[in-house]
């Protein structure tokens, strides 16, 4: 190879290295740049889910409850809130035979309502809560009671 062809080569590998700089030079001024202004996706509440709003028991049939806490943003709609705490409370009237496990849980919840002796109602109502940020909310489940009774005659 002769001088003329050390300098095509020489030549060449200058400009790829000038490119390859501007190439660099380009991507440092893109990441400078700021982005673009979007919307805030800005929460606007929470919602309680329940997987039933009635359920039917009786001795040896018990049923399962899920509640699911949900947030809803302006730009992306629902998505699910692990931080929502979730509490059932009973009420202390005439409950003494039902059984609710577990009864707090955080963003879901799935429980176990069952008889664990005799209800004096036939129908209960549990209050389910939820706590997140300075938001509180709470929902009602009707639980109806099948009992069996036995007569006995002495």
């Amino acid at each position: 190879m002769g001088l003329a062809g050390a300098g095509v080569v020489g030549g060449a590998l200058l400009i790829k290295v000038l490119k390859g700089n501007q190439g660099a030079k380009n991507k440092k001024e893109t990441a400078r740049q700021p982005p673009e202004q979007k919307e805030d996706d800005k929460l606007l509440g929470y919602e309680l889910r329940l997987s039933a709003e009635k359920l039917k028991i009786s001795q040896g049939a018990p049923a399962q409850l899920g509640v699911t806490a949900v947030a809803q943003y302006s730009r992306s709609g629902y998505r699910d809130a692990p931080g929502v705490a979730i509490a059932i409370s009973l009420p202390p009237a005439a409950t003494a035979g039902l059984q609710v496990v577990p009864l707090t849980g955080l963003g879901r919840l799935l429980c176990n309502i069952s008889l664990a002796g005799e209800v004096a109602a036939n129908q209960v109502v549990l209050t389910v809560t939820g706590q997140a940020s300075g938001w509180q909310d709470e929902v009602k489940v009707i639980v109806e009671i099948k009992q069996d009774f036995q007569v006995e005659f002495f």
